[in-house]
């Protein structure tokens, strides 16, 4: 039903950082944002209508995938509710992911943000 909710994709891959005898303190998880669920909302509502800007993001989205992706949030039907579902700091850049509960089922979002840009962004069906 939903597989067209596949990766939309522009992480940028890091280099592993260098060995070291010791390890080094686990970054903290950002909490919930209020500027950053808006973010969220709008990139689903961008997907939603195929419209992007890609002043946003750090690196290009292919229009394959804004494509796939579309058809899938489409099918879903109107956003009902918006859940804060956790955060987390993975190589410099703050990951949050929400849950969005539509008229037709639900969606996760997976925001990555790094130095104010978008640089990763990924929806999957919740089942």
């Amino acid at each position: 039903m939903l597989a067209l909710l596949t990766l939309v994709a522009a992480l940028q891959a890091s280099p592993a950082p260098a060995s070291t005898t010791t390890s080094p303190p686990a970054a903290t998880a950002p909490a919930e944002d209020p500027a950053i669920t808006k973010l969220a909302r709008a990139q689903y509502d961008a997907f939603s209508s195929g419209k992007l800007d890609a002043s946003q993001y750090s690196v290009p989205i292919p229009q394959d995938a804004i494509t796939q992706v579309q058809a899938g949030l489409t099918s879903l039907g109107p956003v009902k509710s918006v859940q804060f579902v956790k955060s987390v700091a993975v190589k410099g850049s703050n990951v949050y992911v929400y849950k969005f509960t539509c008229a037709n089922g639900a969606a996760l979002e997976q925001l990555s943000v790094k130095d104010g840009k978008i640089n990763g962004i990924y929806f999957r069906p919740v089942q």
